[in-house]
């Protein structure tokens, strides 16, 4: 179970199931942060196998709103 926070910066409970689904659909993972201090993300394929999901879903922190644009949060950027 991993967290969740919407544009108000309001948590919910995030289960692997729902996380599966804003992946199928399509959702953002971010990858860094550059030197303006600006999070850098990319898209991820929306076909994913469901073992990639779960690994994807067992590093990450959270998924949140960042400048207005939904993401992943892996554990290491949190």
């Amino acid at each position: 179970m991993r967290k969740g926070y919407g544009p108000t910066h309001v948590s919910y409970h995030l289960p692997l199931q729902r996380f599966t689904e804003m992946v199928k659909n399509g959702i953002n993972i971010a990858q860094g942060v550059d030197d303006n201090n600006k999070v850098l993300y990319t898209a991820l394929p929306k076909n994913l196998s469901e073992n990639s999901i779960k690994r994807i879903f067992d590093d990450a922190d959270c998924v949140a709103y960042h400048g207005g644009v939904q993401m992943i949060i892996p554990r290491h950027l949190a």
